[in-house]
C-alpha cells in the first residue's frame, strides 16, 4: 500500500514542480534595416560558455519596420546572455570584413558593448526569473578601434 500511496503523491506533485521553473525570455530586436534578411538571436546560460556553447538558437524575419521579436520558452530561473545579428543578407552567418569585424549590425542582452569583440558577459547577463519583463536590444554596427 505503501508505494501506491507514494506515486500519487509524486505523480500530483511532479507536474507542479516542472510547471514552476519553465520560463519563458521575450526579446524585442529594433535598428535591423527594414524589411530585410533575418533576425538570429543565441542564448548562453553561463560565462564560461559565453559565446562558445549556445543552449538556444531561433530567428525571426525582419519587419518593415526594421523590428523582431523572439521568444526563448522553457528556461529555468537563472543568469543568462543573449547575442543577437542582423543576418541582413539571410545566409544564416556572421558577415565579418577586415580583422572579423562584423559587417552586420550586432546587439547583445542589457545594449552591452563590447570592445574590440563581443560584450563581455558581466554587461550582457540578464536574470531570468517569473518576473522578468521583455527585453529590448537595439542593433548597431560593430564599432572599429
Amino acid at each position: 500500500m505503501r508505494p501506491i500511496i507514494l506515486a500519487a503523491i509524486l505523480a500530483v506533485a511532479l507536474p507542479a514542480t516542472a510547471d514552476e521553473t519553465k520560463l519563458a525570455l521575450t526579446i524585442d530586436i529594433d535598428g535591423a534595416s527594414a524589411g530585410r534578411g533575418q533576425i538570429i538571436a543565441t542564448l548562453f546560460d553561463s560565462e564560461a560558455e559565453y559565446m562558445k556553447i549556445p543552449v538556444g538558437e531561433q530567428s525571426a524575419p525582419v519587419s518593415l519596420k526594421g523590428q523582431a521579436q523572439i521568444v526563448f520558452e522553457g528556461l529555468s530561473p537563472g543568469d543568462y546572455a543573449v547575442s543577437i545579428v542582423h543576418d541582413a543578407d539571410g545566409d544564416g552567418e556572421l558577415d565579418t570584413g577586415l580583422f572579423g569585424i562584423p559587417t552586420e549590425k550586432v546587439g547583445f542582452s542589457n545594449n552591452a558593448r563590447g570592445r574590440m569583440g563581443p560584450a563581455p558577459w558581466s554587461k550582457a547577463k540578464v536574470v531570468v526569473t517569473a518576473e522578468t519583463p521583455n527585453i529590448r536590444i537595439s542593433l548597431r554596427k560593430a564599432k572599429r578601434k
